[in-house]
């Protein structure tokens, strides 16, 4: 059902791509994979937290696959103000003046999230 994955596809450039992009003669809906998204199912979960106005607690631990996944999913301000991209960067900003917080960030780089 298209109403379900309206708020996904108003905060998304490349959902909104592939759903424009995929259509059936027979008008059966499509199927949607995002095999590459950096930080996998997990923070696909925080992300569709986040596009239906879920709670969702960004901290050091999960900003970086986040800040990676929204900008895969092309999450910018030409999609909807005040997306996830703008509040991972925001978050960024804000942790990058405490040493403690800057090195809980680049703790999971190390699982290299191609941004």
């Amino acid at each position: 059902m298209l109403v379900e994955i309206i708020p996904l596809l108003k905060r998304s450039g490349l959902l909104r791509k592939m759903i424009s992009e995929c259509h059936d003669e027979i008008g059966n809906g499509c199927v949607l994979q995002l095999h590459d998204l950096p930080g996998g199912a997990k923070t696909f979960e925080l992300v569709a937290k986040f596009c239906y106005d879920v709670k969702m607690e960004l901290s050091p631990y999960n900003v970086v696959a986040l800040r990676c996944a929204a900008e895969h999913l092309r999450m910018t301000e030409d999609c909807f103000e005040g997306n996830l991209i703008s509040l991972a960067e925001n978050f960024l900003n804000e942790i990058y003046g405490n040493w403690k917080d800057t090195m809980k960030v680049l703790k999971p780089v190390k699982s290299s999230y191609p941004c």
